[in-house]
This record gives structure tokens, sequence and C-alpha cells, in this order.
């Protein structure tokens, strides 16, 4: 199990360039225990938001909470996220 310095890296946001070259925080933002039938257990399932200027997109991520931060990775939950503008 990690320790609480390695939960906090985990959290933070970090920097992703889209094809277009904007800049956008993603970060982590809910952990759900996906319940179906499986010898294994529930499934954790991470809810994953990226934001820039005051539009969000989010993305859904099955696995562990690390695995989704590679840049292979972030470009396929990018090209996959829902857009959503929030109005200010």
């Amino acid at each position: 199990m990690p320790g609480p310095r390695s939960r906090e890296r985990l959290r933070r946001p970090i920097q992703y360039m889209d094809p277009r070259g904007g800049v956008w925080r993603v970060a982590e933002v809910a952990q759900l225990s996906v319940v179906s039938p499986s010898i294994d257990g529930p499934n954790r399932c991470l809810v994953i938001r990226f934001e820039r200027d005051g539009e969000e997109r989010f993305a859904r991520w099955l696995g562990d909470s690390a695995g989704w931060r590679g840049q292979q990775t972030l470009h396929r939950l990018f090209a996959s996220a829902d857009a959503v503008t929030t109005a200010r």
C-alpha cells in the first residue's frame, strides 16, 4: 500500500498537451467501485477530469490509479472524454 507522500503525488494534477497544442490540467476526481458478478470482487473505476480555461472533459478508467498517467493512455482518454462546458 502506498504511503501518504506517494498517494498525494498520485492525486496531484498533471499537465497534458492535446493534439492541437492546448495544455490541460488532468486529475483523478472520483473513485468508484463497480460491482458486477465476478470472482475477483468489485472493479475500481476512476473518473479523470481534463480542465482548461473553464472547459472540462471527463473520462472513465478501469484499473489501478497509477496506470492512466502514461502519455499514450492520456491520448486515448482525451479522445474518449465527454466534453462539458461550464458557465461562469
